[in-house]
């Protein structure tokens, strides 16, 4: 038997959409599992844009993914569906990567953990100015003000300055 490619994996994850929702769930523990990165934030876009709450509880272990777009993605999921543990999110606030970073403070503001306070407080002196304007933002929120996230984006030294992109 041949193996499956990461880009077979996630094809098959995007004909099962069509399928019940039960049958997607039956397949997501599988995918989120998945040795590929890439299958595994293909797995919690899926359960985002399905609006799968139910896979919420399946979606929280991978706040703790080794890769950063599976953290990033899995955060934004939690804060989609304002579910998760908050220390899962919170841990968040001290990852390696900015972006991450960033989605943690909008994720705790959208879950309204305000024991993350001191967390975000430290972020206010994060060397990323998106990252600090985040953590205000969600600052704000949790005491009550209603406050629009920027989209954020990072500029890859690699292109030329007018080219933006968003990395991890």
């Amino acid at each position: 038997m041949a193996r499956r490619t990461v880009q077979d994996k996630i094809e098959g994850l995007r004909r099962i959409t069509a399928a019940p929702s039960a049958r997607l769930l039956d397949v997501l523990p599988k995918s989120f599992a998945d040795r590929s990165p890439t299958v595994r934030a293909s797995a919690v876009l899926l359960v985002a844009d399905r609006d799968l709450r139910e896979a919420g509880p399946l979606v929280e272990p991978l706040l703790r993914d080794n890769n950063a777009e599976v953290r990033l993605r899995a955060a934004e999921c939690s804060g989609i569906f304002k579910v998760g543990k908050c220390l899962g999110v919170r841990a968040l606030l001290c990852d390696v990567s900015p972006v991450v970073r960033a989605q943690a403070a909008e994720t705790i503001a959208s879950i309204g953990d305000k024991g993350a306070l001191p967390g975000l407080a430290e972020l206010l002196s994060d060397k990323e100015s998106f990252v600090r304007s985040y953590a205000a933002a969600s600052i704000g929120e949790l005491q009550g003000h209603t406050l629009t996230y920027r989209k954020f984006v990072v500029c890859s030294k690699k292109k030329n300055k007018n080219s933006r992109r968003l990395e991890c």
